[in-house]
């Protein structure tokens, strides 16, 4: 497994999953983030996702589940798809 400064090509978001915002945190007007640490296999899954920190849990639950159904792009190291850990910022913001 490789962290992210060590490849040559970064893993790539191809199928999105946007966490729900919480209700209660909505409706309180609270905004956030959460940083889902995770490691995207050479076929584009995630594995080994957990929330590293976030400024309310439910932030992060959200976050952490998006994480999980997310697809990737591989990272790759010399022209080959490889395991790749890091740090993913999910932002809640009120703006839509």
């Amino acid at each position: 497994m490789y962290d992210i400064n060590q490849v040559d090509v970064i893993p790539a978001v191809i199928s999105p999953s946007l966490p729900t915002y919480p209700c209660e945190l909505r409706k309180a007007c609270i905004t956030g983030s959460a940083r889902i640490l995770l490691t995207v296999r050479k076929d584009g899954s995630v594995t080994g996702a957990m929330v590293k920190d976030a400024t309310n849990q439910l932030f992060g639950d959200s976050a952490l589940n998006a994480a999980w159904e997310t697809k990737f792009r591989p990272a790759q190291l010399h022209g080959e798809p490889v395991d790749c850990r890091f740090l993913l910022p999910i932002l809640f913001n009120l703006k839509n």
